[in-house]
């Protein structure tokens, strides 16, 4: 492991997404497989042996007690033939523990990413992903640690990571095989392909959850806008005499993609 506590925290937290969608896509009612046992001990082995030492220097036993308590019952778990649900009400426990320690990490580390999560609304959002999308979770997570950096030259990735946030939830409650089953027809891009929108889906949504249209009118312009602002960040071009304006405009830009996100999240995660 990197000696820096953020990246030290990093390192296990990709691992730890990683075992959990494992974890969470087995579908037996027992966890059978010897290679996934074996994994659960890794996992709680690469805390046990470099990050609840690095949580205690870093006065954050309020974390550290918690989590060694989840990843002692993991261990404990994989020792013998024990039940998928045990498993995952654990890694659940520490999936929404994340958001709140790499908050505290950054701040008490003093490392560039000190801003990640610094509002109750984006930990709210961030640890509802990682109960139920972790691959958007990362996106959305990336976008914050990017528009953490002031001093940044383009903000196109942060939008672009978290216009890559929003389809991952799409995708999750929209499946092209739901909308297909459905009877719902493909539209064209601009390319000619025929695809399901992001404006489609997030309809196929609300509509499943009896929205009208009044109250899906709001999220389905909050899609589109995301789409244009996003396609305008794309195409614009500056040079170096206009480049602390195209900075300015830019991050701009990229703060009223994250509040339409925002909006999407908070009524696709019914939070």
């Amino acid at each position: 492991m990197t000696a820096h506590p953020a990246e030290q925290w990093r390192e296990l937290c990709d691992a730890f997404v990683l075992y959990a969608d494992r974890i969470n896509r087995n579908s037996s009612v027992h966890v059978n497989s010897q290679e996934l046992r074996n994994e659960t001990r890794a996992i709680a082995q690469l805390y046990f042996r470099g990050m609840r030492h690095t949580l205690q220097q870093l006065a954050l036993a309020e974390f550290a007690e918690p989590l060694s308590m989840h990843f002692e019952a993991l261990i404990t778990l994989s020792e013998g033939r024990n039940v998928t649900s045990s498993y995952k009400k654990h890694v659940k426990a520490i999936r929404r523990l994340i958001p709140k320690i790499t908050s505290r990490i950054e701040i008490q580390a003093g490392g560039p990413r000190n801003a990640v999560s610094s509002s109750e609304n984006d930990q709210k959002i961030l640890a509802t992903l990682l109960d139920l999308v972790p691959s958007a979770a990362l996106s959305y997570e990336q976008a914050l640690m990017d528009m953490a950096q002031a001093d940044r030259v383009s903000w196109r990735g942060a939008a672009h990571e978290l216009r890559e946030a929003l389809r991952e939830v799409l995708d999750r409650f929209a499946s092209p095989a739901d909308m297909e089953k459905a009877g719902v027809r493909k539209e064209k891009n601009k390319r000619g392909d025929e695809i399901y929108t992001m404006k489609q889906k997030v309809r196929f949504i609300l509509k499943n959850r009896e929205y009208n249209e009044t109250e899906s009118a709001v999220p389905e312009n909050a899609v589109n806008l995301v789409e244009e602002v996003i396609a305008s960040m794309t195409r614009s071009t500056y040079d170096r005499g206009s480049l602390s304006a195209h900075q300015e405009r830019g991050k701009k830009e990229c703060q009223q993609v994250k509040r339409y996100v925002d909006v999407m999240l908070h009524e696709l995660l019914e939070l």
